[in-house]
């Protein structure tokens, strides 16, 4: 066991031999790494629901299957909707899927992804493959990985954003959405990315919240981490930084790899979390790691305070002239 120099402390980082003893899903993790049974799937279909071990079905969150509830022999499957942004097709894709496999019943998530319920097990491959070929994506919808990251939901079209963020949320998505390095994290994490100045996306309670700026001109971000809520809630710290739009995927590395590769996150589900991390170094602890993770500094910024309060309901004018 290892330590870590804290503001004031001295914090204790385990090993990875007591991390396996005392936590039965990084143990489940290392045996076999939970992406690749996708591969398998055809062989748990062959043997049947009920011989498949609970390890493989908990597996199958990587890939956004699980139980449907009561536990009954189907499933559901949790789609991912970067920004909560999809094309006429797509909806429409996602209908023709729902009506063929799911009983003609979609659910919206509270981050914006689409849940299809009562899929049988022998018609996963399927709804996989049509998912697939609609240009959407299961992979990462549950399990330890970046979960479906969320937006202002008129972002792209709001006369009051400050700027599009829909490229930064599309190269953030393909970067770690299914990336093997970031789908074994300590827990699930937690991104939003929006320049609504309402702040309507909660960057307040997200485990990063990149929040749109313009700086001397420049559109970025300022970076709040380590919201949550659940039975122990957080409200985000800033991390006083500004961040260039085109150094968003390395910030939310840095970040990210400070967490997943602290020790101390992984020893007890319950405090697996960043919001943990940022309880234990403080943002400027925080900040300071990413850094020299970065290997160089971040420049100077603050997260800015919502300028109201606003759900975009009603018939507003668009940034497009003409339309509303």
């Amino acid at each position: 066991m290892t330590t870590a120099q804290t503001p004031g402390a001295q914090l204790e980082i385990p090993s990875w031999e007591l991390v396996l003893k005392r936590n039965s899903i990084e143990r489940l993790k290392q045996e076999r790494f939970p992406l690749d049974i996708i591969h398998e799937l055809p062989e748990l279909i062959a043997r049947g629901y009920e011989a498949i071990p609970e390890e493989d079905i908990v597996r199958l969150y990587w890939w956004g299957i699980a139980h449907d509830k009561p536990k009954i022999g189907t499933f559901m499957v949790r789609i991912k909707v970067p920004g909560g942004l999809l094309t006429p097709a797509q909806l429409r894709a996602i209908g023709a899927i729902s009506l063929r496999y799911g009983r003609n019943y979609g659910e919206l998530t509270t981050r914006q992804g689409i849940q299809l319920h009562w899929v049988r097990m022998e018609k996963l491959p399927e709804v996989l493959e049509a998912i697939a070929q609609a240009g959407l994506t299961t992979v990462g919808a549950e399990g330890d990985t970046v979960r479906n990251i969320t937006s202002c939901p008129v972002n792209g079209i709001s006369r009051d954003e400050l700027f599009d963020v829909r490229p930064v949320i599309e190269q953030v998505a393909r970067f770690f959405w299914g990336n093997r390095d970031y789908s074994n994290l300590p827990r699930k994490h937690k991104f939003t990315i929006a320049a609504c100045p309402y702040q309507c996306n909660a960057p307040e309670i997200h485990d990063i919240a990149l929040v749109g700026v313009i700086k001397d001109g420049r559109p970025g971000f300022a970076v709040r981490v380590g919201g949550g809520l659940s039975a122990t809630p957080r409200l985000s710290r800033d991390l006083g930084v500004f961040v260039p739009v085109d150094e968003a995927v390395d910030v939310l590395r840095a970040i990210t790899d400070v967490w997943q590769n602290n020790n101390r996150y992984r020893i007890s589900r319950a405090k697996a979390r960043i919001k943990f991390l940022v309880d234990d170094y403080g943002p400027e602890g925080v900040r300071r790691m990413v850094e020299e993770r970065l290997g160089r500094p971040l420049e100077d910024g603050r997260a800015p305070e919502a300028i109201g309060e606003a759900d975009h309901l009603g018939i507003h004018p668009q940034k497009q002239e003409g339309l509303y």
